[in-house]
């Protein structure tokens, strides 16, 4: 703000804030995401209107919440003799904190990543998070579930990818 700490410690020293556009630095603007970002997959909103992502190919997108909560669901399937399944959103915390689950292809939540910082991942097997696919291979055949989703209605930009260990 300009003012030094030996200002504040001076008799008779004056603090005066201008939060108007005529200083500077102006405020960043808010953040806008492309319309491909936030139109991504889309509808994929709900568990039975997941959209296949594909394996090993990360993807780029977006919650925008336009007012409301928004999540984004994608499925994936797992082939027989896969040992291990790797799913991550990439993303920065400071704009947005985002949250990753897994679940099977009812509904069952398998695992969930939920901290606070940049980027979330689940490993399977795997103890941290825990991933109730076991802890030894082989990964169980068939479709699975990715949901992401904020707290609060948060917007931010992420990459997801699933990756298969055979």
């Amino acid at each position: 703000f300009g003012v030094g700490l030996g200002c504040l410690a001076q008799a008779g020293c004056s603090l005066i804030l201008d939060f108007s556009d005529k200083q500077i630095p102006i405020d960043a603007p808010p953040d806008v995401f492309t319309v491909a970002e936030c139109s991504f997959a889309e509808p994929n909103d709900t568990f039975e209107s997941a959209v296949a992502q594909p394996v090993g190919t990360p993807s780029m997108a977006a919650l925008c919440a336009d007012g409301q909560q928004d999540k984004d669901f994608y499925k994936f399937t797992v082939p027989a003799a896969t040992v291990s399944l790797t799913a991550k959103i990439e993303f920065l915390n400071l704009a947005g904190d985002l949250d990753l689950y897994l679940y099977d292809s009812t509904g069952v939540e398998l695992s969930r990543s939920v901290g606070n910082r940049d980027n979330e991942q689940i490993v399977c097997p795997g103890a941290a998070p825990v991933c109730a696919l076991g802890m030894t291979p082989p990964i169980p055949e068939g479709d699975y579930v990715l949901e992401v989703r904020s707290l609060g209605g948060v917007q931010n930009t992420y990459s997801i990818d699933v990756t298969l260990g055979m």
